[in-house]
């Protein structure tokens, strides 16, 4: 893979530091109008980059908002480690995350602004296709963004352009790629098992005998999700074979931060906690403030209809719910 090529946009002009907020309205301009895609290894990128070059990763077509985005192959994501409530990442963190994941970035680059006491990184993943769906290429940065809790979750923007830097680009991997596909197949496993886990924590707390014979973790599996999220979230920004995803959060507040998966059934939240995914009871949990048993418990009386007198034995009060 040390050949494969990749278009981006480059700059022309080279900053020793990141540029003023005056200049980059005409940086902007002068990338994403006025300049030519080129095609580049991932070691052109990088010699590039240490030039101080500002550089998009979207190509852009007609203008330099997101809606002139046409293609994108390489994806960029920002970690300014800027909340002190979150732990602090270092290179080292950042290539064990990615190992869990079994997506290695192809660079790691400090930013202008990183300095020995508060390090700040660019992490750039090369995608084995040029992606010409934006509901792709906003998945995958929302996938890539969930990583790392420290990421600047503007990166998502289809129209982000990136700042060169000062300093040596020490982490290259030439050989390292992604699938969308792989992707895919990641976050909805991950969700599975959540969704098992809580299932299988359900079951230990209220039996099926504790629900007068009701099989409680059937009707969850039966409970139709997306009609649900359909009228709890409303306006759906993106849908393709694979999911759906809305506009606006419930669990984070985001935006183009939830998606439904057709496959499994299941949801995932990408935003600023992390991923977080799972069935019916999962989402109640994470919106409504329960644990597990509450969660059941306002599953089967207010979802399912059932009253007091089908009430699961030994369960605590619905009360407060």
């Amino acid at each position: 893979m040390r050949n494969n090529k990749f278009k981006i946009l480059v700059d022309r002009v080279g900053y020793n530091s990141k540029p003023a907020k005056p200049e980059i309205g005409i940086i902007k301009t002068r990338l994403q109008i006025e300049t030519i895609p080129v095609e580049c290894t991932v070691e052109d990128f990088c010699k590039t980059y240490e030039e101080g070059k500002t550089v998009s990763p979207g190509i852009t077509y007609g203008g330099c908002s997101a809606t002139n985005w046409v293609e994108q192959q390489l994806f960029m994501v920002d970690i300014d480690n800027a909340d002190p409530n979150i732990p602090y990442v270092d290179e080292i963190d950042i290539i064990n995350t990615c190992k869990e994941v079994e997506i290695m970035p192809c660079f790691i680059a400090e930013t202008f602004n990183s300095t020995h006491l508060h390090k700040k990184y660019r992490v750039g993943f090369l995608c084995n296709e040029v992606i010409t769906d934006n509901s792709k290429r906003e998945f995958i940065m929302l996938f890539l963004i969930s990583l790392f809790p420290q990421a600047d979750i503007s990166c998502k923007n289809a129209d982000r352009i990136f700042f060169g830097t000062d300093k040596k680009i020490n982490y290259i991997d030439t050989d390292a790629t992604f699938s969308y596909d792989s992707i895919l197949n990641y976050v909805e496993k991950n969700t599975l098992e959540k969704s098992y886990i809580i299932e299988k924590d359900l079951s230990e707390i209220i039996p099926k005998d504790n629900t007068n014979g009701i099989d409680l973790i059937a009707e969850i599996d039966r409970f139709d999700l997306l009609d649900y999220l359909k009228n709890k979230c409303g306006e759906i920004s993106h849908e393709s074979n694979s999911y759906v995803m809305f506009k606006k959060c419930p669990i984070c507040g985001g935006h183009d931060d939830l998606v439904y998966y057709y496959s499994s059934g299941l949801f995932t939240c990408f935003g600023k906690y992390g991923q977080q995914s799972g069935n019916i009871i999962n989402f109640l949990m994470l919106t409504q403030n329960m644990d597990k048993k509450e969660a059941a418990e306002y599953f089967f009386f207010f979802f399912l209809g059932y009253t007091r007198s089908d009430k699961i034995h030994n369960s605590i009060s619905i009360s407060s719910i």
